[in-house]
């Protein structure tokens, strides 16, 4: 968790132990974020420096608390495509916020393998006509039969 408050930290600690989750909390930054399970980020002051990937390619559920609604803070926490939102004054909901951000998580990382194999495969098909183009040159047949 990388929140700037003790007192939020603290109450945070206290919910998810009850849950049976060990938890690692500091602020401004933590070696333990590339251990993380999840991350929990207060948006209000959180910046791209303290997480340790590119803005919206997190690996693992990331939440971002949030305390003020500024438009400034909240287009920050979208730009790091956070997976869950939970106003810091709703803590008690921290079991409903996991299942949310686990779930966005996991569908944005298959999204993100899925974008990735058509990449691969859009990048191989002037392997694949060339190879169609051999085929038929050598074998004399049209491109169906060469493509099978």
């Amino acid at each position: 968790m990388l929140h700037p408050a003790e007192s939020v930290r603290a109450e945070l600690i206290a919910r998810l132990a009850a849950l049976g989750v060990e938890v690692a909390a500091d602020w401004p930054a933590s070696a333990a974020v590339s251990k993380a399970d999840f991350l929990f980020v207060d948006v209000d002051i959180g910046h791209d420096n303290q997480i340790p990937w590119e803005p919206g390619t997190a690996p693992i559920p990331l939440i971002g608390l949030v305390r003020s609604e500024s438009p400034g803070r909240l287009a920050w926490a979208l730009g790091q495509n956070c997976d869950a939102f939970p106003s810091q004054a709703a803590l008690g909901l921290v079991y409903s916020t996991l299942v949310i951000a686990a779930a966005k998580s996991a569908e944005r990382l298959c999204v993100r393998r899925r974008e990735a194999e058509t990449a691969r495969r859009a990048g191989m098909r002037d392997v694949l006509v060339r190879a169609v183009l051999a085929i038929m040159q050598a074998e004399g047949v049209d491109e169906l039969a060469a493509l099978r």
